[in-house]
């Protein structure tokens, strides 16, 4: 064979080899990409089927807690809740909400914040109020309900209809209403009335928080702000009595709240399936609650990329450090983010310290009835001890002052310490 012809075949046979051989290393790392993607899936498929049990389970939760005052009526939150949720028993509360009518919910919320007196009402105001009231107090005699249930735990999330008492609008008019109530029922000397409405209204938001999600417990957090003012002012103007008997009905209150971990735990599950929803079969889409097949349709597929073990995982790890104090706790979340390598974007992250600061209002918002509890108590002169977020002194006619020692806390300051007026 002549030289040439031999190195020729040599040449073609190395680079037949060559190329099978790179065949064959693109074949594996195809298999590998391949396998790694099926175990992904398989993983993402196994989250998504606990969450949606996970999700069952919640909604099917009834939780036993003590009535704050009275007796308890057997039945749940949600068989009292329901009719009075429907189009025909909601009121219309556009008067309430400032960016449907200005003028009128801007007067009102100065009367309820205790920034401007009860006679700065017009007549117009008074009688839309009178109306209203009826419907806020039925929302607040389910409080005395046996149980509570979580049929509409989700359902925060989904519109802005006022018509949804679960929904922000809607729990800052009852807020609104029932202030306007203590007030007016403290000035006419009902001294015990007035402290049994806020006493109620404490107790509805501590039943809206045994749902146990984290956004109705911070609407509950925001309504028991918004109620604050005038039921200080209530507790100012009321005889030791009757004062003690409403901080008794504060502990009861206090006693069943439910811990921030719980409350983590349903936002895991259902931020989960949000972010998760193009994974979740037809058969587990018919299994979810209502509110989280609403929920899942309007995850359009933009944050799936954040579906993923790692993320449940990250998620699992603020549940179980919610209840951390709050230096602790900051260290542990950022420490979190790092071990699970979640995307250095910037949604992401502020979503994640965003549940730090979730966390502080919680704690700022069971601070704050501890310390109405405890000053509704206190025999002036006397000043009760400095906690984490606040303390609280009464002075030697018997009104309570707050000094919040967390900046966070000042603008409650604020509407505490303006006397009562009107």
């Amino acid at each position: 064979m002549p030289i040439d012809a031999g190195l020729d075949a040599f040449l073609c046979h190395t680079d037949f080899m060559i190329k099978k051989t790179l065949i064959g290393i693109a074949l594996l790392i195809v298999t590998i990409i391949v396998g790694i993607a099926a175990t992904y899936r398989y993983k993402q498929t196994q989250l998504i089927e606990g969450l949606v049990n996970e999700a069952q389970a919640i909604e099917n939760r009834v939780t036993q807690r003590s009535v704050h005052r009275g007796e308890a009526t057997p039945g749940t939150t949600a068989e009292c809740l329901t009719p009075l949720l429907s189009n025909a028993r909601v009121p219309d509360l556009k008067f309430l909400i400032v960016d449907k009518s200005k003028e009128s919910a801007e007067r009102i919320s100065g009367v309820a914040s205790m920034k401007a007196g009860l006679d700065s009402l017009q007549q117009t105001d008074i009688d839309q109020l009178t109306a209203t009231l009826p419907w806020v107090t039925s929302l607040m005699n389910c409080t005395k309900m046996s149980s509570t249930a979580n049929s509409l735990y989700i359902n925060s999330f989904l519109t802005d209809d006022p018509r949804r008492t679960f929904q922000l609008s809607s729990l800052v008019a009852a807020s609104r209403v029932s202030a306007w109530n203590i007030r007016v029922l403290s000035a006419e000397g009902k001294h015990e009335e007035a402290l049994d409405a806020c006493g109620d209204a404490f107790a509805f938001y501590r039943d809206l928080s045994l749902s146990n999600s984290l956004l109705n417990s911070m609407l509950a957090a925001a309504g028991t702000k918004r109620m604050s003012p005038s039921c200080v002012a209530a507790v100012n103007a009321a005889p030791m009595d009757v004062r003690e008997r409403f901080a008794r009905q504060l502990e009861v209150v206090q006693k069943s709240l439910p811990s921030n971990q719980l409350m983590m735990a349903t936002e895991r599950v259902g931020t989960g399936l949000f972010v998760g929803a193009r994974y979740i079969t037809a058969e587990q889409f018919t299994k979810l609650p209502q509110g989280l097949q609403d929920l899942s349709t309007v995850n359009s597929g933009a944050l799936t990329f954040f579906f993923a073990p790692s993320f449940d995982e990250y998620l699992r790890t603020l549940e179980s450090i919610a209840d951390l104090p709050k230096a602790e706790r900051l260290t542990a979340t950022m420490e979190a983010k790092r071990k699970h390598k979640l995307p250095s974007i910037e949604i992401f992250e502020s979503v994640s310290l965003s549940y730090d600061r979730y966390f502080d209002r919680l704690d700022q918002w069971k601070a704050l009835l501890a310390v109405l509890q405890l000053g509704a108590q206190l025999k002036a002169p006397t000043e009760a001890p400095v906690t984490e977020w606040v303390k609280v002194t009464a002075s030697s006619e018997g009104a309570l002052h707050f000094e919040f020692t967390d900046p966070e806390m000042k603008d409650f300051a604020a509407d505490f310490q303006k006397p009562p007026q009107g």
